[in-house]
């Protein structure tokens, strides 16, 4: 069996057209972040509702990298 190679572009979550941020907002929303309260309780804080800055940030920890669209690629690299 022969494979191909194909070539895809990849955008940091800043390099996005509004509609594609919103698309992978809604990507990032469907997993928020949980963290435990001082008094125990689960809490979720979703990427959403965030600064744009802090996003960015959160994306580029996690190696999240988008097509133009907005859709989530990373899964897609070898490495």
């Amino acid at each position: 069996m022969m494979s191909k190679m194909y070539s895809i572009a990849g955008f940091n979550f800043l390099e996005l057209t509004s509609s594609a941020k919103a698309k992978a907002l809604a990507w990032l929303d469907d997993c928020p972040v949980e963290y435990e309260t001082e008094e125990g309780g689960i809490l979720f804080d979703y990427p959403s509702e965030w600064e744009e800055a802090d996003i960015d940030e959160h994306c580029q920890i996690n190696e999240y990298i988008f097509d133009k669209r907005g859709n989530p690629i990373h899964n897609l690299i070898e490495g």
